[in-house]
């Protein structure tokens, strides 16, 4: 019986590599649309010039990416459950905060 090639031992990894990179490409591709169908809102909300405008949008998915590493290294160092529990926490804040401002005008 032979030792199994180094080739044969990196193909599980490679495809979880490209598997990983697929969902990472389809996200990344969902976050554009998302962005795109939003900049009218954020012109007619904010009164955007379109220098602005551009500005705005070409700065979301940078921006998004930096909060994803920040949050990833948030969880190496104090768990996924806390890190996720922080975030929930954050998004009732922010909503709460929402509808006070609706209510107050």
């Amino acid at each position: 019986m032979s030792a199994p090639r180094d080739a044969d031992m990196c193909l599980p990894l490679i495809g979880a590599v490209v598997g990983v990179a697929t969902i990472g490409g389809f996200l990344f591709g969902y976050d554009s649309g998302v962005i795109t169908r939003t900049q009218e809102g954020l012109k007619s909300t904010f009164g955007l010039s379109a220098l602005w405008l551009g500005i705005t949008v070409s700065e979301l998915l940078p921006r998004c990416a930096v909060g994803a590493f920040l949050a990833g290294r948030l969880a190496d160092i104090w768990g996924q459950r806390r890190v996720l529990v922080a975030a929930v926490a954050l998004f009732i804040l922010e909503t709460r905060g929402m509808k006070l401002e609706d209510m107050i005008g």
